[in-house]
């Protein structure tokens, strides 16, 4: 079968310098995507296809506008700018009539685990370069998060996630799956190294639409600083819900010790029980129940550290 003798390398975008602007600014149509109507989803063609780019070969940069050279550097790094918003993983090489050393579009591995580490530091380092300069500007920031103070029409950002303090395994999972599921095609594409709880080796997770990778083990940390770093590439993304999503993942110190008496959420309500055991198979809680569930289970494994989920035996959740 052809899928046994190919695969995919990487994506390589072609962008005309001197015009692109103008057509990443624009309000995008959905004709021909099979979508009902304007109101649903609008795509601008031009940025969806820099949005899933590996490599972006910046084209006709000797035909750009400007009276000196200076001027036309300047309008290069405008555009350079413009395609980092839109996604700040991709490599960008300045081309003319889009020649180019077959290496840098041959062999990209774009999505191979190994691979990922180096296209997040891309995008970390786009992550700082635009944070620094927003600051500049007297634009507010919240930790480990960028989003481009000035987006474009067509909505299209890259949103980068990084916490120093290792990631509760199964929560991470479920929010990846979470945010997959609440953006679908919107979701152009992610990346992830993980630092996991309990896992001595950095684990990575990639994904595009429909189609998820991982999570893979890599080499072990080592004496390496460990830390969690995600990127991702999308349309319309609500960067701070999504923040609140990553920091939900982060392990933080469990509230309850073993031995304590607990109310854990069960199918009709909150069941009392014993904490047993502290992440065991990537779940924060293994706790023994008192009594049975109505479906025969006697233990739960509660997915997050929150009184949603588990709280202190006899404590009445906020709002109840």
């Amino acid at each position: 079968m052809l899928q046994d003798e190919y695969e995919l390398d990487g994506v390589v975008t072609v962008v005309d310098a001197r015009n692109v602007l103008s057509h990443l600014d624009k309000e995008g149509s959905c004709e021909g995507h099979g979508v009902a109507s304007e109101k649903d989803w609008t795509i601008n063609e031009a940025a969806s296809q820099v949005a899933f780019a590996d490599r972006v070969l910046l084209n006709k940069v000797d035909a750009v506008e400007g009276d000196t050279e200076a001027e036309r550097a300047l309008r290069i790094k405008e555009v350079e700018a413009a395609i980092r918003k839109v996604n700040g993983a991709a490599t960008i090489h300045h081309t003319t009539q889009s020649s180019v050393a077959i290496e840098d579009v041959l062999n990209i591995q774009g999505f191979d685990p190994d691979r990922a580490v180096a296209l997040l530091d891309e995008a970390k380092k786009t992550d700082e370069h635009h944070h620094h300069h927003d600051h500049d500007d007297g634009h507010h920031h919240h930790d480990h998060i960028h989003t481009p103070s000035h987006t474009l029409k067509h909505g299209i950002t890259t949103v980068c996630f990084e916490s120093k303090v290792p990631m509760n395994p199964v929560g991470l999972s479920m929010y990846i799956n979470q945010v997959t599921a609440m953006y679908g095609t919107k979701l152009y594409r992610y990346n992830g190294i993980i630092s996991a709880l309990g896992d001595d080796d950095k684990l990575v997770m990639q994904g595009v639409p429909n189609l998820r990778s991982g999570p893979y083990q890599l080499e072990p940390w080592g004496a390496a600083e460990r830390s969690t770093k995600m990127v991702f590439i999308g349309k319309d993304l609500d960067a701070d819900k999504m923040r609140d999503g990553f920091n939900r993942c982060v392990a933080n110190p469990l509230r309850f010790p073993i031995g304590a008496r607990v109310e854990c959420a069960v199918a009709g309500g909150m069941a009392p029980g014993t904490v047993e055991a502290h992440w065991e198979q990537g779940y924060p809680y293994r706790v023994r129940l008192d009594a049975p569930t109505a479906q025969g289970y006697d233990e739960v494994w509660p997915p997050f550290d929150e009184n949603e989920v588990v709280r202190e035996e006899g404590v009445r959740a906020a709002g109840m």
